[in-house]
């Protein structure tokens, strides 16, 4: 397999990354795992829900870093065992690593994570030869609690606040592109699978 970082930079605006943005029980994990399945995608799962499910609780905020950091490194482990396709999406991402500095403001008045988060995400970007689509999740979807993760449906809205107000890579040409997914499961699916099969990305 010919390395990513020799393909042509020009290459890089019609292969994606296709990122997950939303609060708690957005069914941002069903929707990333179908699309996964039907596009024959690799997926990589929230760093978060594996932390909260290994340890029972939710982070503090000096281990937010950590796991902003630890979600970009698998993103960059996927990435490594891909073949690069000419055209269209290429990896999806339960949730994107923006999520780590939006909770870490929401819950913690920290605003630092966001510099740290766009550097990596498009470092990761540079060496893979590819750019950001960011799905965003409404929270306009019946609340239901799911173990220790939940807060309520006052948080997911004060998260769709914050993710409207600090949108994703905004300053970097090319990365910034977010789609507002609204409705039932099953509208969200449709919409998404029938937009990035046909590759409709630019």
């Amino acid at each position: 397999m010919q390395a990513l970082d020799q393909k042509p930079l020009d290459a890089m605006h019609q292969v994606r990354v296709i990122a997950m943005l939303g609060g708690e029980c957005t069914g941002k994990t069903k929707l990333a795992q179908s699309l996964a399945h039907t596009l024959k995608l690799g997926y990589v799962p929230e760093t978060l829900r594996l932390f909260v499910g290994e340890h029972q609780r939710s982070p503090r905020q000096d281990e937010q870093e950590p796991i902003l950091i630890a979600q970009c490194d698998a993103i960059g482990k996927a990435l490594c065992g891909l073949d690069r396709p000419p055209i269209g999406p290429l990896l999806i991402c339960d949730t994107s690593p923006w999520m780590t500095a939006v909770y870490s403001l929401q819950y913690f008045g920290d605003t630092g994570l966001f510099a740290k988060a766009e550097r990596l995400m498009l470092d990761l970007a540079e060496t893979y030869r590819f750019r950001w689509l960011h799905l965003h999740c409404a929270d306009d979807i019946p609340w239901q609690a799911d173990g220790i993760q939940r807060d309520g449906p006052g948080h997911r809205a004060l998260s769709r606040m914050l993710i409207e107000r600090y949108p994703p890579l905004q300053g970097a040409i090319g990365h910034g592109r977010v789609e507002l997914l609204e409705g039932g499961f099953e509208q969200r699916l449709t919409w998404a699978r029938e937009t990035l099969a046909c590759r409709c990305l630019d």
